[in-house]
């Protein structure tokens, strides 16, 4: 599915967002030489309605965003994996919007990552693994009914909910059917 045009927009405006706030940049060094020697910068974009997909690539636009706050917009569509990628982000808010899909596992390898949030979404599936260092509490996923494993119940193992499956199939076919 391709990002909706407002959900690039907000992308786009979230990089001028970034940029602006580097104004201690000299005119000789790159933009990029310029935006890894910048403070840490956050963007929250919170409460204001966006919609439509987030692109895959996002680390693109928001590779060295430090907090990232999309929380009460209605961002839907898979939570980009992109944003494994942001490897200076520490926190990252995504709270009420309509994500849907798993949460995907290398989010969790994001190493400075101190504080995830997802809850009151549409997700299921199991939660990322995150470091020792990573603050998350079931609150922050909750009103999510599909998610399992780490703060929340265990996931049920398929092998185990295939195996029961065909032990009620052989139980049918020898104990219903005429032999």
């Amino acid at each position: 599915m391709a990002p909706n045009h407002r959900a690039l927009v907000a992308i786009i405006v979230m990089f001028f967002l970034l940029l602006l706030n580097i104004s201690h940049c000299a005119s000789i060094q790159t933009d990029i030489d310029c935006l890894r020697g910048a403070e840490p910068h956050g963007l929250d974009l919170s409460n204001n309605m966006f919609n439509g997909t987030l692109p895959s690539n996002i680390s693109r636009f928001l590779e060295f965003v430090v907090n990232l706050d999309l929380s009460s917009n209605q961002f839907s569509g898979e939570i980009p994996v992109g944003f494994a990628n942001c490897t200076y982000l520490n926190n990252l808010n995504l709270d009420s919007n309509q994500f849907t899909g798993q949460i995907p596992p290398l989010i969790g390898q994001v190493s400075r990552i101190k504080l995830f949030s997802v809850a009151n979404n549409k997700l299921n599936g199991p939660v990322p693994n995150f470091s020792g260092n990573t603050s998350v509490t079931k609150d922050n996923y909750a009103n999510n009914a599909g998610l399992c494993g780490g703060p929340l119940p265990p996931c049920q193992a398929a092998s185990k909910r295939k195996t029961w499956v065909l032990l009620g199939d052989v139980i049918r076919k020898y104990a219903f059917e005429p032999h």
